[in-house]
């Protein structure tokens, strides 16, 4: 399964857009509005990103909280403050990185990820000898690289990350095509072939649900 990222902001402005931009990076994102809710999904969480200025218990106190009781749990802090003071404080508290407000969503993707993958907490997706990391966008068989297409890569994806769901042909037409595709159905069942001919050996957990559409097979 995909890496999970608490965010915790009290802006849901700020907020939502954390959360939409880990999203499209391929991570799961839980969110809380303050410190004290941050505290009951802690547990479930491979990164925090973790604003300071929290109603009900500061960002200072929940760090001060996830060093005492989980550990290296990777945490990036989240700021208004651009002053050094700040910046020393928060790293010197145990924070893993540290961002000033405003700050561009691809550096936060990127910084996120980077300490994911530091940590061994980046999420794969395991079915058999087929791997797949949503965060790096990459897929192996056996240990060696699946070359994908972006497309390629996007259909699996969405198979995977609901194994033993049935997607119907328009589905994946537009979730991947777009609702303005002029083409047929047919492009799917193209994608899928290509796919099952990528996959080899794991071939036979794309199976085909006739008259409903397609799944990938987790067992």
């Amino acid at each position: 399964m995909p890496a999970k990222v608490l965010v915790v902001e009290d802006d849901p402005g700020i907020r939502m857009l954390v959360a939409t931009t880990l999203q499209s990076a391929g991570l799961a994102v839980l969110e809380a509005r303050d410190g004290v809710e941050a505290m009951d999904f802690i547990p479930e969480a491979d990164l925090v990103v973790l604003d300071v200025g929290l109603p009900r218990q500061s960002g200072w106190e929940v760090l001060e909280a996830i060093r005492q009781n989980f550990g290296q749990l990777p945490v990036l802090m989240l700021t208004g403050h651009s002053d050094e003071t700040n910046r020393v404080r928060g790293l010197e508290s145990g924070a893993d990185d540290y961002l000033t407000k405003p700050f561009s969503v691809r550096e936060l993707a990127a910084r996120v990820k980077a300490l994911l993958r530091r940590s061994g907490r980046l999420g794969l997706i395991v079915m058999g000898s087929l791997k797949l990391s949503p965060g790096s966008r990459e897929a192996w068989l056996d240990n060696d690289t699946l070359h994908l297409t972006p497309l390629e890569f996007d259909l699996l994806m969405t198979l995977a990350q609901a194994p033993g769901r049935i997607f119907s042909r328009e589905e994946l037409l537009v979730r991947h095509w777009g609702a303005e595709y002029e083409g047929t159905e047919r492009v799917v069942d193209i994608y899928i072939g290509r796919l099952r001919k990528k996959l080899l050996t794991e071939s036979d957990r794309l199976e085909t649900v006739w008259g409903q559409g397609y799944r990938l097979r987790s067992d």
